[in-house]
């Protein structure tokens, strides 16, 4: 009700990467549709495989559908507990902050990863914005990778939010399974602001029945208020992804919204066309 049927450019990003010494390279990416404009403006200090220093703007090491770039999502939306509890998604930043990260990988004896980690200081006040108090935020983030095709990891962010610093913390825990045709996806994230409690989580599997052809079943809960009533968001999302290239994908995802608060479900119809180069 009061809604219209819109097209718009949802993204148009521009990224440049490149080295400006042996072991030091950069990224700067902005957006020429949403505001802020820079999304990302880090340097890369590539000292060991196991230690890895960034520092400037970034994504914060939580979560793994906030840390999949949006050409890789599956679904064309990111989901609703990801985009209302992940840090840097809940104060509209695009899962970025301002901060520095050590990061490295070690692997399997055949050269395979076997674990990968992450520990970064943010400002917590989101992209392109001064600290708004006088506390750090720290984020962190393992994931270990026992055979080809899984991966379980565990996050946790802590930090505060405004003049008040109102305390803010996330966890989640999550896994993928992940083979030629087909992938299996979920995540749990619980979180608090000041003495509000939140939860939700969401399960994914995507099916390729042929070369180019992708299906999607996803389930997603969210609960803003875990000790009040009739606030939990229900989405069952099915879709399509055509791939014409490895720069053009085509998607159709049809999503049924059953939100306790309303006695009526809402259907919903999202198109995509996406390309890079």
């Amino acid at each position: 009700a009061g809604t219209t049927n819109p097209l718009e450019i949802r993204r148009a990003r521009l990224a440049f990467d490149g080295n400006l010494a042996e072991k030091v390279s950069y990224r700067v990416q902005v957006d020429a549709v949403r505001s802020p404009v820079l999304i990302d403006a880090r340097l890369n200090f590539n000292l060991k495989p196991y230690a890895k220093l960034t520092v400037g703007q970034f994504k914060i090491p939580f979560g793994q559908e906030n840390l999949n770039t949006a050409r890789d999502l599956i679904s064309i939306e990111r989901s609703n507990v990801v985009n209302n509890l992940v840090p840097g998604r809940d104060n509209g930043s695009n899962g970025r902050d301002i901060g520095a990260q050590v990061e490295g990988n070690f692997h399997h004896a055949n050269g395979k990863p076997l674990v990968d980690y992450s520990v970064g200081l943010f400002n917590g006040a989101g992209i392109n914005r001064r600290d708004d108090n006088r506390r750090k935020d720290v984020g962190a983030r393992i994931a270990i990778h026992p055979f080809a095709g899984l991966s379980l990891a565990g996050d946790y962010y802590n930090g505060a939010s405004g003049e008040k610093e109102l305390s803010r913390e996330r966890a989640g825990v999550e896994f993928a399974y992940v083979r030629k045709l087909y992938s299996l996806r979920g995540e749990y994230i619980w979180g608090h602001d000041g003495p509000v409690r939140k939860y939700g989580w969401y399960s994914q599997f995507a099916y390729r029945f042929r070369p180019k052809w992708e299906a999607l079943a996803k389930f997603d809960t969210y609960d803003p208020k875990r000790h009040a009533g009739k606030d939990v968001t229900n989405t069952y999302l099915f879709g399509v992804n055509w791939y014409l290239s490895n720069w053009v994908k085509l998607q159709a995802n049809y999503g049924v919204v059953d939100e306790e608060a309303r006695t009526n479900l809402t259907n919903l119809f999202l198109s995509q066309v996406q390309f890079q180069f």
